[in-house]
């Protein structure tokens, strides 16, 4: 899916003139096949229901999210259900395709690091924004499964959000969600992968706003790529045309450039037969002023 859509990932600070490179304004308007906040770029992916039967989601096949803290990732795990689980997260977005429209019950495997009471907030579709329990001074630091909500999910397309202020923030570890029919008899655990599927589209594209160079002496890009054995490439250009690899962390001097403005470029290819999004995060731009 191509669509136009302005994504700020950085608001301006700059100086009075000249001095150190000083963080900027970067939007992103072209976009196909990718999700962009202030901490995550992804591939958004979509979980696609193959029968009248329960739906498994990983927690790491999200369609957006967004970071808590800048050194945070999404952590692989060999204990956790598909080998990666997602912490220190502000916001976590999932769409969902039902196949068969009636009520599921909410179960999910997590853990957290503290004994304490622990809680998130989630919303369905256009529904209320619902504080769920997720812990109370349960032993730490094991996998746990419990029921969240119960839900009236319609056909198609579905969007379910974890949303600031109550993401999964503070260490609490998400691994795995299951929708149970309410009433089919069957433990989380025992849910059958194959009712339902993962669908990752196999690339993504950003295309920024042009920048205007008049004002610009030198800039800077800062980014951390994992590919997750797919491919990451961002470039710039000053023609709008004509591309080249941008160098994470490296200082652009545009003194002998001639064009009027500068263009990004975010190409992401997820790898063969992939279960999860190669992901950029903390993207920056910098730039000092003439």
């Amino acid at each position: 899916m191509k669509y136009h859509l302005s994504v700020i990932i950085a608001f301006a600070v700059f100086s009075a003139g000249g001095g150190e490179l000083q963080r900027a304004n970067l939007k992103f308007e072209e976009l196909q096949n990718i999700s962009i906040s202030d901490s995550i770029i992804c591939i958004p992916s979509k979980i696609v229901q193959v029968s009248d039967g329960a739906v498994k989601i990983e927690a790491e096949n999200f369609a957006a999210a967004d970071l808590q803290l800048a050194d945070k990732r999404i952590e692989s795990m060999p204990d956790a259900s598909g080998n990666f689980a997602v912490s220190y997260a502000k916001m976590l977005r999932y769409e969902l395709d039902i196949a068969s429209p009636k009520k599921y019950q909410v179960y999910f495997r997590a853990k957290f690091p503290l004994v304490a009471f622990w809680n998130h907030t989630e919303v369905m579709n256009d529904g209320t924004a619902e504080r769920i329990v997720d812990s109370d001074c349960r032993p730490a630091n094991i996998w746990i499964w419990y029921p969240g909500l119960v839900y009236e999910l319609q056909k198609g397309k579905n969007v379910w959000t974890f949303a600031t202020p109550g993401g999964w923030c503070g260490g609490a570890v998400l691994d795995l969600m299951v929708l149970i029919p309410e009433k089919m008899n069957i433990k989380p655990e025992d849910v059958n992968e194959k009712l339902s599927k993962l669908e990752l589209p196999a690339t993504g594209q950003a295309v920024s706003r042009r920048i205007k160079l008049q004002r610009i002496a030198s800039w800077k890009l800062d980014f951390v790529p994992v590919p997750h054995g797919g491919r990451i490439v961002v470039e710039y250009s000053y023609d709008g045309e004509s591309f080249f690899p941008v160098e994470a962390g490296k200082i652009y001097d545009t003194a002998n450039v001639r064009e009027e403005y500068l263009y990004f470029k975010i190409n992401m290819e997820t790898a063969k037969d992939a279960h999860i999004s190669p992901f950029i995060y903390n993207l920056r731009f910098s730039i000092q002023r003439k």
